[in-house]
């Protein structure tokens, strides 16, 4: 029985007390098999039924009622500004409700304007406000079986994972040993109560109040100064807003999840025997001492030779996540990202064919972006230049090997801010560049879990689809742009429509579609600055991916004169002056990061 702590009186510090209830006497949920958690939470007022006399219990819930029952559940009192929601009005019933949760980071819009208040609740939508408003921290690793969870949305997983590894999602059903899910469906009145009924077990509203609460379930504390006694161990106490808490005599931090855990007598003094280091070539790892002492072992980054990690073992080609290949003639420029984080590229010192060249994207087990097995597509692009047949990639690239080797003054260290998410990366060139071979770039990452942190976030704003057709292209929103210090270099808004580049055979007719979408203006700026709009796609192969936000990436540097070049080139007649500034253009980039460190900060609206 849920607990709803109305009067605590001093002599009771080892007991409960249990307000007497009053069922809702629904007239329509009699004989539903919902009945007891909708008569147990009306009578806490969370949930409450329309003024005719009915639930509705089988209608689907929306986004507006699911935020009132987290703010009548947490008893939220702090609102957010939401003036800019075209669709919430000052007057709506939910208004209150939607201000609060906002406010708590529980509900966020469908756009940067749009709350969709009316709109219906997927599963894993409430599965997901649910554990946000209990404080519930995403989890990587699922510990369950579960039949379905590929149907589930990227950014719901963590969250989902969370409940399920606790406990706290029972699914819709078990087929052999599996809990089935069913994330993609609709919830209604009905479940979404149900899931309160399952997950809270002892509710306690009252300051000072002196609890033994029953089961193994969510205590939920919306008080302060409460004392909690006999806990079983494993049972989850969540103090959300509270403080003074404390659980079988000890003290708990306030605002956090706290799981009981068996008393153990404090260890004596000792030098700690640390076992064996679990740390692998891509992931942290602890030594643990007997005494339950642990120490983190930094993950230390493949060693590839003759194909393969000396430390670890994994093939160069297993270890690939994903590679780009630019061939022209017998020359070919490789980068690759392996699932240490780290990057090596690969500049031939060679002469390349300058009429045509082929580029080939490989991807493999991105698992943050759906792509399980290896999927590669090759384009070819007649680029129309003659009279060039023999262009020097060392020209083009003069720069690319001058970083110097590993702790020397020409190394370039990119801290990389992904949205609050901070990876830093050495770059350098690892090897004696020996005439005729080729130029090795390698970055790498100071703490691999900070790089798999911040690339993380990014894969978080990027939607993808697989299993459709063959084709490739790329697909720029309108309002695009990329600004070099004063230089700005934008998709002009009158465009009629979004630019895609799509089938584009030679680099003429690439030339003039980009010239009749773009002008250069001159704007207040000292950095690199470029805004890609929401729902600008790159289509590779068989794999489609979507950006789901507006996004602003800012380079803390800038090369003089770059985009102006570039603005005239492709306004020009010369299809040599266009490749030719957009190769020194990447040859000031790369100069402008010698010995320096270069913050990169990328955010998303």
């Amino acid at each position: 029985m849920k607990k709803l702590i109305s009067i605590i009186l001093a002599l009771c510090i080892l007991s409960a007390l249990t307000l007497p209830v009053f069922a809702a006497d629904y007239k329509d949920t009699a004989n539903h098999w919902a009945k007891k958690a909708i008569d147990e939470w009306s009578d806490y007022s969370i949930v409450k039924g329309e003024p005719n006399g009915s639930f509705y219990p089988d209608r689907q819930m929306t986004r507006a009622e699911a935020g009132q029952i987290m703010v009548r559940l947490l008893k939220l009192t702090e609102k957010a500004d939401i003036s800019k929601l075209t669709d919430v009005k000052s007057t709506d019933w939910y208004a209150d409700a939607v201000a609060k949760c906002v406010a708590a980071g529980i509900l966020k819009g469908v756009s940067e304007t749009e709350m969709d208040p009316n709109g219906t609740l997927t599963r894993e939508m409430f599965f997901v406000m649910f554990a946000r408003a209990l404080g519930f921290k995403e989890e990587d690793k699922l510990s369950v079986g579960t039949t379905d969870m590929d149907k589930c949305s990227r950014w719901a997983k963590g969250y989902i994972n969370a409940l399920l590894n606790h406990g706290f999602v029972r699914g819709i059903d078990v087929v052999g040993g599996k809990t089935v899910v069913a994330p993609e469906r609709n919830i209604n009145r009905a479940s979404a109560v149900s899931l309160l009924g399952q997950t809270v077990t002892t509710y306690i509203t009252e300051d000072k109040a002196a609890v033994k609460p029953e089961g193994k379930g969510i205590i939920l504390v919306v008080a302060d100064n409460v004392t909690l006694t006999e806990v079983p161990v494993g049972t989850t106490v969540v103090t959300g807003e509270a403080n003074g808490i404390t659980v079988n005599g000890k003290a708990i931090s306030d605002h956090t999840i706290h799981i009981v855990e068996e008393d153990k007598p404090e260890p004596k003094p000792h030098e700690h025997k640390f076992g064996e280091s679990t740390a692998t070539c891509t992931h942290d790892g602890v030594k643990t001492c007997e005494c339950g002492e642990t120490e983190v072992v930094k993950a230390t980054g493949h060693d590839f030779k003759n194909g393969a990690c000396t430390r670890c073992g994994v093939l160069e080609s297993e270890a690939m996540k994903l590679q780009l290949e630019v061939t022209s003639g017998k020359s070919t420029v490789k980068v690759t990202v392996y699932d240490d984080y780290s990057f090596v590229v690969l500049v031939p010192n060679t002469t390349v064919d300058a009429s045509e060249f082929k580029a080939t994207v490989r991807m493999q087990n991105i698992s943050s972006l759906d792509i399980g097995k290896l999927r590669e597509h090759t384009a070819t692009l007649n680029t129309g230049i003659t009279g060039h047949d023999s262009i020097s990639l060392q020209s083009w690239l003069s720069n690319a090997w001058t970083f110097g080797k590993e702790g020397t003054a020409n190394n370039a260290t990119i801290n990389l801010d992904i949205a609050g998410k901070t990876a830093s990366y050495a770059v350098y060139t690892p090897h004696d560049v020996l005439l005729g071979n080729p130029v090795e770039i390698s970055g790498t990452p100071k703490d691999i879990e900070a790089a798999r942190a911040a690339w993380e976030t990014l894969a978080a704003n990027i939607k993808t689809e697989s299993g459709l057709d063959n084709d490739s292209y790329f697909t720029l929103v309108n309002g695009s742009y990329l600004r070099n210090g004063t230089e700005k270099l934008g998709f002009d808004k009158s465009y009629n429509g979004n630019l895609t580049l799509n089938n584009v055979g030679d680099l003429h007719a690439l030339k003039q579609h980009i010239q009749d979408a773009v002008k250069l203006e001159t704007v207040e700026g000292k950095d690199i600055e470029a805004f890609v709009a929401a729902g600008t796609t790159l289509k590779v192969g068989a794999t489609k991916a979507v950006l789901t936000k507006d996004t602003k990436i800012t380079v803390d540097t800038s090369v003089d004169g770059a985009l102006t070049k570039l603005g005239a080139a492709v306004n020009g007649d010369s299809v040599y002056a266009l490749a030719e500034a957009l190769v020194d253009m990447v040859n000031g980039m790369l100069g402008s990061v010698q010995g320096k460190t270069v913050n990169v900060a990328v955010s998303f609206s």
